[in-house]
This record gives structure tokens, C-alpha cells and sequence, in this order.
């Protein structure tokens, strides 16, 4: 486990981004970063030969990372842990992102229930970490994943409650493309 260092005035976690000096040039290459939750997701992601993957330094994502991270890729890819911290923290890091340049195009990994980058590149492999990279989600889809979890949709009742919340959802976009 990794020391949680207190900031200071040499040293600004909400200002230094892990792995970047690493990622930099692969990140401008492909104009995508991947922020992952953890030092070890990006340690693993660049072993398995996915070498655009930077993380925050036990801090949550600030503007200073933001505005760092978009002088090098048009396209931000979260790798978060599939628990509902990791849904949780995505959702407030897109909208972080956002918020500062609506410009970006914001992908979400959906990764198997459990599964963070280090244990889906351990167990499936490289193919299928970027299999399930290429087919990440918009914010829009993403959070109506997250909120089709909290009703039983097998049920008519459920179903209805889904669609309610759904549509608020769909009209508090601010695109007319999102919505």
C-alpha cells in the first residue's frame, strides 16, 4: 500500500498527475487518456502495453488535473472500479471534466461488476480490456446504466419508475445531442 503523503507547499497532489511523464507521449499519439482510480490500475494498465493511463495521487480529480490533462487529448476515457464508489467518482469526474471544457468527449469504461483495470487485464487480458475501452459509454448512457440498477426493472412498476427518473435524467442535458 502507498503512503497518502499530506500536501505541501513543494508538493501539490492536486496538481500532479501519476504516470503522466510515462503516458505523455502515447496519450498525444492516440488523443485519449485513461484515468484510472489507482497508482497500481496504471502500473498494470502500462505492463499489459496500455501506456496512455495516468491516475490522481490518493486525491479525488481536481480542475488543475483537468486542465492539465486536456493540453494532451481531446478524449478522456474513466477507468473506474465497477463498485458504486467507482460509479460514483466517475460521474463527478465527468462532470468535472465537462464543466471545464464541454469540448472533450467524456467516455466511461463499463467494466464487469467487481472488476477494476489491474484485475480485468489479470484475468481476460489486453484484448479485452480494450474490447471493453472501445465500446465505452457516453455519460448520458453511463448514468442511465448506474440508475437502471436501483429499480427492478423485471417489474412493470419498476419499469415505470425507471422511465420516470430516465426522462429527468435525459431533460437536465444540457446537449440537445445528449438529450
Amino acid at each position: 500500500k502507498y503512503v497518502n503523503s499530506p500536501e505541501t507547499p513543494l508538493f501539490s497532489k492536486s496538481q500532479t498527475i501519476y504516470g503522466l511523464p510515462m503516458a505523455r507521449k502515447s496519450i498525444q499519439d492516440e488523443g485519449i487518456v485513461m484515468i484510472s482510480e489507482g497508482y497500481m490500475d496504471t502500473v498494470i494498465c502500462h505492463q499489459f502495453g496500455v501506456s496512455n493511463v495516468v491516475a490522481t495521487l490518493g486525491t479525488s480529480l481536481t480542475g488543475d488535473h483537468v486542465r492539465i490533462l486536456q493540453r494532451y487529448a481531446n478524449t478522456v476515457l474513466l477507468t473506474f472500479d465497477a463498485d458504486d464508489a467507482g460509479e460514483r467518482a466517475a460521474i463527478k469526474a465527468s462532470e468535472l471534466f465537462q464543466s471545464i471544457d464541454p469540448e472533450l468527449t467524456i467516455r466511461i469504461m463499463r467494466m464487469p461488476q467487481g472488476a477494476d483495470p489491474d484485475s480485468l487485464l489479470r484475468s481476460k487480458g489486453r484484448d479485452e480490456f480494450i474490447r471493453i475501452a472501445e465500446n465505452a459509454l457516453n455519460i448520458p448512457e453511463f448514468r442511465l446504466e448506474v440508475l437502471k440498477k436501483k429499480f427492478d426493472v423485471a417489474q412493470v412498476n419498476g419499469r415505470e419508475q425507471f422511465l420516470r427518473a430516465a426522462l429527468r435524467l435525459v431533460a437536465d442535458q444540457k446537449s440537445t445531442i445528449d438529450q
